[in-house]
């Protein structure tokens, strides 16, 4: 890593300033990053000893060549399976708020590098929550692209037909900006989309299981965001219990 990031500033200072030039981001385990000595095994035993030989899309042609460093591998959920990050060959992951809680998962090692500050950014993949429950349970932001929005060759996945490589940060706004630079188009603001196509745009609100017994400062903020996209226009379909 040290390595890497004197090279990163060694371009900076001759101007080549790229877009990520000189950002760690950690890797979960399961995502292929070519770097010296660093292994590979999905959070499993039985990869115990296996390195990385082949470098993903995502890595090789959008971050690495865009100036981000690998700041390192994190811990996972065993293949990927799981809610939380409890690994019994490498240790549980942690809440960075409450060490006594989990950091969840499967993505627990990259969310709760990012919410204690060890890194500004990590990258997860996400099946049926991967990266966004970690988000929840850290107090970031847990993105996760539609299927093949990013590349999809990123390394051992646990369904080809739903998991998405993703990142997790600090902002939407660094959210926004990584997908910006990995899929090289801009994101369109919402006051350049016309008020027909606002309209068309549906946004659903889950309320069953979600807002049960959801703590009164979460449910304001809550009722606030939905509110305020209602106000813009959108298309808010609500399930049949509501929100009280």
């Amino acid at each position: 890593m040290l390595e890497e990031a004197f090279r990163a500033d060694d371009m900076y200072k001759r101007g080549h300033n790229r877009p990520l030039e000189g950002v760690p981001i950690a890797v979960k385990d399961n995502i292929d990053v070519v770097s010296k000595d660093t292994p590979f095994t999905a959070g499993t035993v039985g990869l115990l000893g296996h390195k990385s030989r082949h470098e993903g899309m995502l890595w090789r042609e959008r971050l690495k060549p865009n100036g981000a460093i690998c700041a390192g591998r994190t811990v996972m959920a065993e293949l990927g399976m799981g809610t939380a990050t409890k690994n019994h060959f490498f240790g549980a992951a942690a809440s960075c708020w409450d060490p006594a809680r989990t950091a969840g998962g499967s993505s627990g090692g990259s969310g709760g590098a990012v919410g204690s500050g060890i890194v500004p950014v990590a990258l997860g993949t996400d099946t049926a929550g991967g990266n966004r429950i970690p988000a929840a349970c850290n107090g970031i932001v847990g993105y996760r692209p539609t299927v093949n929005r990013w590349p999809a060759d990123f390394g051992l996945r646990l369904s080809y037909t739903m998991d998405s490589v993703g990142p997790l940060a600090l902002s939407v706004r660094d959210v926004i900006y990584l997908d910006q630079v990995v899929t090289e188009q801009r994101p369109i603001p919402c006051h350049d989309i016309e008020a027909d196509n606002i309209k068309a745009l549906r946004v659903g609100v889950p309320c069953t299981g979600f807002y049960a017994d959801l703590d009164p400062h979460v449910m304001k903020h809550a009722v606030k965001a939905i509110e305020r996209i209602t106000s813009m226009g959108l298309t808010v379909i609500e399930n049949d219990d509501g929100i009280e």
